[in-house]
């Protein structure tokens, strides 16, 4: 069978649904993370003090995500397509983006 469309033999794929799909994977951990965030049970400063710890944890966790998702943003911005390698190490790096807010117990 003859190669028609004249294509190399590795099959290459646009980056803009790796982006998409990253973005998609990215958008949804930053929601998770805050619809744990819980409202304070009173009007004084002593019941929210009580969330300090779960809010440094989010902060932590988003400031973490935002590192990878600009990261990811610069890394694309260079490239012209992906191949299957680089769509599988990507879905392993937005399963690691997602590693802090399991390992925050929430």
């Amino acid at each position: 069978m003859s190669n028609t469309t004249n294509r190399p033999a590795t099959t290459f794929m646009g980056k803009t649904r790796v982006e998409a799909f990253s973005d998609g994977v990215i958008a949804i951990i930053i929601t998770i993370m805050v619809l744990e965030l819980k409202v304070p049970h009173g009007v004084e400063f002593a019941s929210l003090a009580k969330l300090i710890p779960v809010f440094l944890g989010y902060v932590l966790s988003f400031i973490y995500v935002g590192i990878y998702w600009n990261n990811h943003h610069h890394l694309f911005h260079g490239a012209n397509h992906v191949s299957g390698g680089v769509m599988w190490a990507n879905l392993l790096c937005c399963f690691g983006c997602h590693l802090p807010h399991l390992l925050r117990g929430t």
